[in-house]
């Protein structure tokens, strides 16, 4: 059987107003995370990972594992890591973490590897 293609009658209307990107709420939390995070910047201006080597010893400051060998990276801290994540502890500086871009994105990526070096703290809340 043959279906013919459904045509709309009248044209969709477009929102007038887009959704905002915060509540009130969350807005006046995000404008307080923005201050507290420069002057944090300000004063860690360095990438703080530092990789183990297999006696425990800290093989430098901010190294990468990648591809069998250790790189030292030498970048500034450009971003804050929210060692407990973003949730009731999204404003809280004991648990910033200076970091630089390529470090982040290898903490969020292995997050079992960056737990056991101490850069995310797991918070698991009794029901």
């Amino acid at each position: 059987m043959k279906r013919t293609p459904l045509k709309r009658k009248t044209a969709l209307r477009r929102g007038k107003k887009r959704l905002p990107r915060f509540s009130r709420l969350g807005k006046l939390k995000h404008d307080v995370y923005a201050a507290q995070r420069r002057d944090f910047l300000r004063k860690h201006p360095f990438c703080q990972v530092r990789i183990r080597d297999a006696d425990g010893s800290i093989a430098g400051r901010c190294d990468i594992w990648s591809g069998g060998m250790t790189h030292r990276c030498e970048r500034r801290s450009a971003q804050v890591h929210h060692m407990r994540g973003r949730g009731k502890w999204y404003n809280d500086e004991r648990f910033f973490f200076p970091i630089c871009a390529a470090h982040h994105a290898w903490v969020t990526n292995n997050g079992k590897a960056a737990e056991r070096l101490g850069y995310v703290e797991r918070v698991y809340e009794k029901h």
